[in-house]
């Protein structure tokens, strides 16, 4: 499935292709040209980007069928077929021609936002291998000190992490507001402070202390517990 294909040398080490699936990137456009709705480019729109395509004018048809769904239009052979007429990077793999072919490898609604996933997938593995090649080059150097090749690792790991739609990153204000409100009601009625103290008696009272979701609203990365205290 990851068309991860080794390469045993005879005297040098394993070369492996990063991992890939052309056929995944096919039947995720192709599903998205046959279907009437709009709800696999709504689906896989919420994490999927253009530069996560492993074949390039994959990724550019993904983004010129994110240009067309965004004015309202509908993302077709047909409404595609001048796109693919007047760029030359297209005309390379067939052009209008090659419309056909990914149409034919469409699959049903549901198996292609499966296959979106599993093209988001495969993009981190491919970063991760990145970042950490990137690492052991740093590390068999002499150049950084340990602890700064170790931060750029980090770092790096981060990115990819926060890239996933599901976990970390930014979280839009509708998604906080409402269980913000019902703290802040909730401590409104309370006799005492459930939060975390400001130092400020009146607007203890009022809030009944900061909540987590406070924390993550006013600092961006402040961690619920680690306010620092008055002294």
């Amino acid at each position: 499935m990851d068309n991860v294909t080794p390469i045993h040398g005879k005297d040098g080490p394993m070369l492996r292709t990063l991992p890939h699936n052309i056929e995944a990137e096919k039947s995720l456009l192709g599903g998205i040209f046959i279907e009437a709705g709009t709800s696999i480019i709504e689906a896989v729109a919420a994490f999927l980007k253009p530069e996560h395509f492993s074949y390039e004018p994959h990724g550019l048809i993904f983004q010129a069928i994110l240009d067309l769904t965004g004015r309202g239009d509908i993302a077709d052979p047909v409404t595609l077929r001048r796109f693919f007429e007047t760029n030359d990077a297209l005309a390379d793999i067939g052009g209008p021609a090659y419309l056909a072919d990914l149409a034919a490898s469409a699959v049903t609604a549901i198996n292609a936002k499966e296959y979106g996933r599993l093209v988001y997938d495969l993009w981190r593995r491919r970063e991760l291998i990145s970042s950490c090649t990137e690492t052991a080059d740093l590390a068999y150097g002499a150049e950084q000190e340990t602890d700064a090749i170790l931060e750029q690792h980090e770092a790096a790991l981060a990115t990819v992490l926060d890239a996933d739609a599901g976990k970390g990153g930014l979280v839009a204000v509708a998604e906080i507001i409402g269980p913000t409100i019902h703290e802040i009601e909730r401590a409104a009625s309370a006799a005492t402070t459930v939060g975390l103290s400001t130092g400020i008696n009146d607007l203890d009272r009022f809030l009944g202390g900061l909540m987590p979701s406070d924390l993550i609203v006013v600092t961006g990365a402040m961690k619920p517990g680690s306010m620092p205290t008055r002294k």
